[in-house]
């Protein structure tokens, strides 16, 4: 795409590198569902097509209290349950704030505190199918109970170098409802 001049404006020439042209840096949907009374949500969706993607999810837990979500990455269709250094904080909107997990040997991956009602949420995971990297992830979760809406931000990895090909997202005893959906992020 060549640059043109705008009249009465400075000078501006040359052409804009095809990395940044229009129709770059794109969201590529992957996978997308409403779910229902679920326990847990599992997507085995990770290729090297993509070095970054992007997850959402809104969720509701009906009238239970006190649930939470966590998630654990897959490796050849299985759960990988060890190994985890993450870390993950709340503030509860003018109340108060703290840590849900601060670790570098988790079972899991805490995305939420204690939920009673509803939440929404978003993560983004990097290099997650590249054999040579550790998987990082990132995430931000807003969440409702009977008296605060709680912000939770969180970072994690494994402590392996891996290829992981997806992942999966618990309730602590219970279920939850909702939709969700996967992206690949085009560079």
């Amino acid at each position: 795409m060549a640059l043109t001049r705008i009249p009465g404006a400075t000078a501006i020439t040359g052409t804009i590198p095809t990395s940044v042209a229009p129709g770059r840096g794109s969201y590529i949907k992957i996978a997308n569902a409403d779910f229902s009374s679920v326990a847990s949500i599992t997507l085995d969706n990770f290729t090297t097509d993509y070095k970054l993607y992007f997850f959402r999810i809104n969720f509701d837990f009906g009238s239970v209290t006190n649930k939470r979500l966590d998630l654990v990455l897959r490796s050849s269709s299985s759960d990988l349950t060890s190994g985890y250094h993450s870390s993950a904080d709340y503030v509860n909107a003018g109340v108060n704030s703290g840590s849900i997990q601060s670790s570098n040997s988790a079972s899991s991956i805490s995305l939420t505190g204690d939920v009673d009602t509803v939440g929404s949420g978003h993560m983004f995971f990097q290099t997650p199918a590249q054999s040579s990297f550790i998987t990082t992830t990132e995430s931000t979760f807003i969440t409702e109970d009977s008296s605060n809406t709680q912000r939770v931000v969180g970072f994690a990895s494994r402590d392996t170098e891996e290829a992981n090909n997806g992942f999966k997202i618990s309730v602590t005893g219970d279920t939850i409802s909702g939709s969700y959906a996967l992206y690949g992020v085009n560079e």
